[in-house]
């Protein structure tokens, strides 16, 4: 591919923000690969454009430099964004139906996150027996919607017993806080495959690039 047919033009009616300190908005850029090689008004750079053989781009949406997060763990947010979501389930029944319809998301385990439990009528977070009854069968974590405390039943506690570190940790109901928990996720993450790890970090990346982070640090 040569050069000049890398060559895009976007002209925006809202603006393209090139600049904060100090900010400076234009109508309209032309761009080869990350590298911006002219910005000015929508007709100036437009016969420009025509001239290179330029792709052309119109829209109507405020365009602005790619933000980036100076400390991010990629893995960690593939793995938040990897669980089911529990967030607004209001009773223990539900969040056991939704259970018992799940399946393993995170390697063979399956991850549910978010839930609160002073939203239940009882508002007590259910036990490792009511999560062995509704899939048993797989290891399980409920991760509290602070990050703070998580319930595993007993496949799973029995899989990581050994490996929890810090934190209090409830073997009878099978609930865990603090380090205990993060040291649980730990072990969810160490036990997957290169293969699954990369989709995780995809699955972050993309969501990224969704929402406009274009760089972050580690």
């Amino acid at each position: 591919m040569s050069f000049l047919s890398q060559l895009v033009t976007v002209c925006s009616s809202k603006g393209i923000a090139v600049s904060y300190k100090p900010f400076l908005r234009v109508e309209a850029l032309i761009a080869s690969t990350e590298t911006v090689l002219g910005i000015g008004s929508c007709s100036d750079v437009e016969k420009v454009a025509s001239k290179l053989d330029a792709k052309l781009i119109h829209t109507d949406k405020l365009i602005l430099p790619g933000f980036v997060d100076a400390h991010l763990h990629i893995d960690a947010l593939g793995f938040e964004l990897s669980t089911t979501s529990l967030h607004g389930v209001k009773s223990r029944g539900e969040l056991l139906e939704i259970l018992r319809k799940a399946e393993p998301n995170i390697g063979d385990w399956i991850v549910l996150g978010r839930f609160d439990y002073l939203l239940f009528p009882d508002q007590k977070p259910p036990s490792r027996r009511e999560l062995d009854e509704f899939a048993g069968n797989y290891p399980v974590l409920l991760i509290h919607r602070s990050g703070h405390m998580g319930v595993l039943n007993t496949l799973a506690l029995k899989r990581v017993e050994r490996a929890i570190s810090g934190g209090k940790v409830d073997f009878e109901n099978g609930w865990v806080y603090e380090s205990a928990l993060w040291s649980v996720k730990n072990q969810v993450f160490n036990q997957l495959g290169a293969s699954e790890r990369a989709r995780l970090i995809k699955k972050a990346d993309e969501y990224l690039w969704s929402i406009g982070v274009t760089a972050a640090g580690v």
